[in-house]
């Protein structure tokens, strides 16, 4: 089961006050919702955006750390960012922050993997099977190692990045089986990235045609 939630993200928002562009982080609200209303016992959160979630990764730091709740709830985050936009840019903590990475002996179950630069689609896709899918195969170890069960578990993923990486990214997770999409797989989202750009071409020329109209209104 999963809930992909992609506006508005919250991710920045703290346990005790809003932050970011947010008041409230829509993730785990909709974790607390499924925690609560429907007895999930384990959530993941994959969070694929330009910046880094910094309020949803407290959360689920804080959840993991409470030793009162004796393991009944376990959360993991795995996030794919730019570590040099906001929250990160000006702040050396926050910097170190969304470096932190899983450590099964700590029961810290987070994974940061900062995005890195590329020319070309053949070079995103080495970065892809070589970096980016940790996020993927910690989510895995984390649902062996606490014994989740599919019927206790829900996925939760959000992503706020341009249509063309977010697609890349995304098709390539959906690849049942492969850690890189079929030839099909990537062909259909090539289709779309082209519609996208000839779309937003004749939108903004149809803008400009306006804008000129109006001056010489003027």
């Amino acid at each position: 089961r999963a809930f992909v939630g992609v506006r508005p993200p919250g991710h920045h928002c703290l346990p005790t006050r809003p932050a970011g562009v947010g008041f409230v982080n829509n993730v785990i609200l909709g974790a607390v919702h499924a925690i609560q209303k429907h007895h999930y016992k384990n959530i993941v959160i994959l969070d694929i955006d330009l910046h880094h979630g910094n309020g949803t990764q407290r959360v689920v730091r804080n959840v993991n750390d409470d030793d009162t709740q004796n393991q009944r709830l376990s959360m993991y985050f795995g996030s794919i960012h730019d570590i040099d936009k906001y929250p990160c840019d000006t702040d050396a903590e926050l910097r170190q922050y969304a470096q932190e990475r899983f450590d099964a002996d700590k029961k810290r179950w987070v994974e940061n993997v900062p995005l890195a630069p590329y020319t070309t689609e053949a070079e995103f896709w080495a970065l892809y099977e070589t970096q980016y899918t940790q996020i993927l195969d910690r989510a895995r170890e984390f649902l062996e190692l606490t014994d989740a069960k599919p019927h206790t578990t829900m996925v939760f993923i959000r992503y706020a990045l341009s249509r063309r990486v977010a697609a890349l990214l995304l098709t390539g997770a959906a690849a049942a089986g492969s850690a890189r999409p079929s030839s099909r797989a990537r062909a259909s989202w090539a289709r779309v990235a082209s519609r996208r750009r000839s779309f937003t071409g004749s939108r903004a020329t149809r803008a400009r045609s306006r804008i000129a109209s109006r001056r010489a209104a003027c």
